[in-house]
């Protein structure tokens, strides 16, 4: 995998959360198309209730929660490479929604024609201390 790729994936990360971002608050709808074709046809997800959903459950989600939180801020961080081949990218990162919920993500982007798709992710929250 070249730096090229890397660059591209690592970019990605953000880019799709501040879709997500846009999408969930209701300040810009259009970027579901884009969100979307950001996914591999044969994406999956494992949610931090250990749940497999699959990319159509993922557009479900994203159309069911259009514009139903307006106050989300999604901040990522400690974004790291794990893994790297000649046509995919496995980076670790921290997910925070509001300063309050955070989930440790581990996310499989791979290449088709130089692009980047999201293949396989998986979410984990991260355990709150007792106050």
């Amino acid at each position: 995998m070249n730096q090229i790729h890397r660059n591209l994936a690592y970019q990605s990360i953000f880019e799709l959360h501040e879709w997500i971002e846009a999408l969930f608050t209701g300040k810009n709808r259009s970027v579901l198309i884009p969100l979307l074709d950001s996914f591999s046809p044969n994406f999956e997800m494992i949610t931090t209730i250990g749940t497999l959903i699959n990319l159509d459950q993922v557009r479900q989600l994203f159309t069911n929660n259009t514009g139903k939180h307006p106050n989300l801020k999604i901040t990522i961080s400690e974004v790291s490479l794990i893994q790297q081949t000649s046509d995919s990218c496995l980076y670790r990162y921290k997910e925070t929604h509001n300063h309050q919920l955070i989930r440790w993500v581990t996310i499989l982007i791979v290449f088709k024609k130089n692009q980047p798709f999201w293949l396989h992710l998986q979410e984990t929250m991260e355990k709150q201390p007792n106050i």
